[in-house]
């Protein structure tokens, strides 16, 4: 670790060194009259460059010394700093001032190859990262080739005759060897294709772990690929601008830029872990917005050519007509250009964001369900486990799409969390495969386009709930209104029913006792007697409308006694099961109510009445044999029965046509 340490910083001091000294003798040789084009852009994109490459490399020898990674970084900032101070010491010892400095022919040489240096670092980068190995021991014949050649080409270029690139394009090559240029310039051309070859094999090394990878370092090998697949492409503008331009351009110059401060900065990402998951969506954006810039520059041209040959050459109207079509078509084009993009790159995106669009455009017709949603982020993303919790923020919970209450703490550590936003309003919480969360881009997308349906579910769940709660609590109300009844009719049945009997009692003892008394005297205290008789029949019958004690004995013990006191013959047909308290109490004031009705309006000569139990429901049905006829009045007592069942959350249902009867059906919740 310390030697290490002591190399790393070796190796820092001789790259500030390097590049301190060359630019320096570059701004000498600018001063003492150098002549080039654009004398400062070079430094100004070199520094930043190099200073990135250096602190990148420099921190992940630092936080990782067994890592190549970071010695190849500091190898392509070490490579940048020999090729200024080369440049700078040719341009002070060749141009300005010849003769001045020891060995300015040999900087002069190695300034025309130096770029080899570069491509050579990126070339191991690309082998090597991000682990700092090879993909496997079978790679090695392949470094051996890539080293070869990259040896061949700076040979080859090093030895080529003819002049420099500027500010050196009237300065000869002093090691020239004219063999290049005539036989042996096949030799040239065969070392710089085995180096463009070399960087094929580092993207060919970058494939093959990727598609091994998995998580963090498939993200990893992603931001790599993405910033050197300008590589190849700048190598290509640097020999055509060989060719047609004598020397490198300003095109080149900052596409060499570009990739020297991109590549380290894209394995600083990778390496340190930071924002990973923003690739997927940047390359999908450059592919999007470099397709859409090629088509409208290309629109573009031709619109103006062809409004020119119309309106006349120059004419303002020709590119003022141009730009407006251009910018018109840029919405719908984008939107297009995206989906293909997507359905070539993305095809998992592309999927779940068709699924989603055609759920929602089923929801706009009516033919889906917008709590349906979850079911259709599982499909578009592709998670069996995937759920969508809704967020009530009056009550602060999370819910399902049922309604019920959902703990979203520590217990699904098997889900990852992603909450479901729309603007700074929360609508609810996604549990799904951690897996999701190394394809942000794809998550993202789906979420964004599926916010509107998760809204209005959100909605629906809420009202739901809301509902809920007030139909429980009217059942809250009526369980505490029959415990009410019942309390009543226990006082009067042990309180003012038993003092009367107790005083009935009493009147006949002291109507025996008054034995030749007055006859007066005995006809009122019979008369007493009768009276207090007939109260308590009035309060029994008072305490059995309240409610009868007998439904403490079940359901089915009360409405038998009901049947025996009815004048009319009634069929009975019961389940012998008990069902909770308030659900025995609405069955039977439903069956009491009905038959009231039959006995008084029907003229029935028969009533049957049957219960039973389907499902989670109780179901009460009295059927009479009467004249029909029976409405819902309001005031009336079917009104009230039709009040009563629906606080409890139940249907009731009434047939009652002219002639063939009436049937009086009440579907009561009973789950226990």
């Amino acid at each position: 670790m310390r030697r290490r340490a002591a190399l790393a910083a070796v190796t820092l001091t001789a790259i500030v060194g390097l590049l301190g000294s060359g630019l320096v003798m570059h701004m000498i040789a600018v001063a003492d009259g150098l002549r080039m084009p654009a004398p400062f852009l070079v430094p100004a994109l070199l520094v930043p460059a190099t200073i990135i490459q250096t602190a990148v490399g420099g921190v992940a020898v630092w936080r990782q010394p067994r890592n190549v990674v970071g010695w190849c970084l500091l190898g392509l900032a070490g490579a940048n700093a020999f090729n200024a101070f080369v440049s700078g010491y040719a341009e002070l010892g060749v141009l300005v001032h010849p003769g001045s400095l020891p060995a300015a022919g040999a900087a002069l040489v190695l300034q025309t190859s130096g770029w080899v240096l570069v491509y050579a670092s990126l070339t191991a980068l690309a082998l090597v990262f991000p682990d700092g190995r090879l993909p496997s021991r079978r790679w090695r014949p392949a470094a051996v080739g890539v080293a070869l050649a990259t040896l061949a080409a700076g040979t080859t270029v090093t030895l080529f005759p003819g002049t420099g690139n500027p500010p050196f394009d009237h300065v000869q090559n002093p090691a020239g060897v004219h063999l290049l240029a005539g036989p042996l310039l096949p030799l040239l051309v065969l070392s710089l294709a085995a180096l463009l070859a070399g960087l094929a094999v580092g993207a060919a090394a970058i494939a093959v772990r990727f598609r091994r990878a998995t998580g963090v370092e498939r993200l990893q090998l992603k931001w790599l690929a993405y910033a050197g697949g300008f590589v190849p492409a700048v190598l290509v503008l640097c020999w055509l601008s060989e060719l047609i331009l004598g020397g490198p351009g300003v095109a080149f110059i900052l596409g060499f830029a570009f990739i020297n401060i991109a590549i380290p900065a894209a394995v600083g990402i990778a390496i340190f872990r930071h924002g990973l998951y923003d690739v997927d969506r940047l390359i999908n954006r450059t592919l999007v917005y470099a397709t859409l810039t090629v088509l409208l520059t290309a629109a573009f041209a031709a619109l103006t050519l062809m409004l020119g040959v119309l309106l006349g050459r120059g004419s303002v109207w020709a590119t003022a007509g141009a730009t407006l079509a251009v910018a018109l078509a840029f919405r719908p084009l984008r939107s297009r250009v995206q989906r293909a993009v997507d359905w070539r790159f993305d095809r998992n995106k592309y999927e779940g964001l068709r699924a989603v669009d055609g759920f929602i455009e089923k929801v706009r017709r009516g033919q889906a369900s917008p709590e349906q949603v979850g079911e259709v982020l599982r499909q578009a993303l592709r998670d069996p486990t995937l759920e969508v919790l809704f967020w009530l923020p009056e009550s602060a919970i999370y819910v399902n799409r049922s309604g019920k209450p959902v703990s979203a703490s520590s217990e699904e550590e098997s889900r990852a969390q992603t909450p479901l936003e729309r603007g700074q309003a929360r609508l609810g919480l996604l549990l799904h495969n951690p897996a999701l969360l190394e394809r942000r881009e794809l998550l993202r997308s789906v979420l964004s386009a599926s916010t509107l349906a998760v809204e209005i579910a959100r909605l629906r769940v809420e009202v739901r709930v809301q509902l809920a709660e007030v139909q429980a609590s009217r059942s809250r109300i009526l369980a505490a209104g029959y415990e009410e009844r019942r309390q009543i009719e226990r006082d009067l049945h042990d309180g003012a029913q038993q003092r009367l009997v107790s005083l009935g009692l009493s009147l006949r003892l002291r109507e025996r006792g008054v034995d030749g008394g007055s006859p007066s005297l005995r006809a009122a205290l019979d008369e007493a007697v009768d009276e207090v008789g007939r109260a308590i029949t009035d309060l029994r019958e008072l305490a059995r409308g309240v409610r009868p004690a007998r439904l403490d004995q079940g359901l089915d013990f009360a409405l038998r006694d009901l049947a025996r006191r009815s004048p009319i013959p009634v069929e009975l047909e019961l389940t012998g099961e008990r069902m909770p308290t308030d659900v025995e109490a609405a069955a039977y004031f439903v069956a009491c109510e009905a038959l009231t009705n039959t006995v008084k309006h029907a003229a029935a000569s028969h009533v049957a009445l049957r219960i039973a139990r389907e499902n989670d429901h109780l179901i009460v049905r009295i059927e009479d044999d009467g004249i029909g006829g029976a409405r819902l009045v309001p005031g009336s007592g079917l009104a009230g029965l039709a009040d009563r069942v629906d606080a409890h959350g139940g249907r009731l249902r009434i047939d009652s046509r002219s002639g063939i009867g009436t049937l009086v059906e009440a579907k009561l919740p009973c789950a226990s």
